[in-house]
């Protein structure tokens, strides 16, 4: 009875005391998003985080694999509260689909999750439009919100998204720092909005701020609009 007494004893103070090791299981993955479209040599860029994880402080290590595909897996080990960047750059004729398979791993466990990429006919000649844009609200940034640390000294990346979409233009940016959206109502004045869209990297899954011109052809200044629930892909 002594022994029984002690060995329980021990195993609630185990418990209390984070001793007993958690299952390694005991984790999800969210995807966003499991489904796009793109044309070749776009940059398709995949959003994952670690959810529902009762052992704090672990590591899940995030791979992806696909063929006839270019992959960059960025911020590859995280615990919930960080976000994995995969970079997809297909390599594919139009008209095929690829199938990504995003894998999580911890000791000895692996979730996966797949993500479909339809490769369309296309190719991009927005990016002259977007960065001009861009450097209009970039230049206002620097001056209005300095705390961002946006300045015209920033690189980024670009990339054209949603290439099916044709009166609203979308291209995603990418500094060290922050995922920026540049969208633009391909219209004539007064209706040619431009709005972009910023998301800090590795940190959140959906656009945290977000700003409009209400005509691009005005001289008017940026103003704050409520965030998008979700990036744009």
């Amino acid at each position: 009875m002594k022994k029984l007494v002690f060995f329980c004893l021990f195993a609630v103070l185990g418990l209390s005391c984070g001793l007993l090791e958690i299952d390694p299981s005991t984790f999800n993955l969210t995807v966003f998003p499991t489904l796009m479209d793109a044309i070749n040599g776009q940059r398709c860029v995949l959003l994952v985080s670690v959810t529902g994880d009762k052992a704090e402080g672990k590591f899940v290590t995030i791979g992806a694999k696909a063929d006839n595909c270019e992959i960059l897996v960025e911020n590859s080990q995280i615990v919930q509260g960080q976000v994995c960047e995969i970079t997809i750059i297909p390599k594919s004729l139009p008209d095929k689909e690829i199938t990504v398979s995003i894998t999580g791993a911890r000791e000895g466990f692996t979730l996966t999750k797949s993500v479909k990429i339809n490769v369309v006919l296309g190719v991009d000649l927005a990016g002259p439009a977007a960065a001009e844009i861009r450097n209009r609200f970039v230049a206002w940034l620097a001056e209005q919100h300095p705390e961002l640390g946006i300045t015209p000294q920033t690189d980024w990346t670009g990339t054209l998204v949603t290439p099916n979409l044709t009166i609203i233009a979308n291209y995603l940016y990418f500094s060290d720092t922050w995922e920026m959206c540049v969208s633009w109502h391909v219209m004539i004045p007064p209706h040619d909005w431009a709005r972009i869209h910023l998301r800090r990297r590795f940190e959140n899954m959906k656009p945290e701020l977000a700003f409009e011109i209400t005509s691009l052809q005005s001289a008017e200044n940026p103003f704050a609009i409520d965030s998008p629930e979700a990036v744009t892909r």
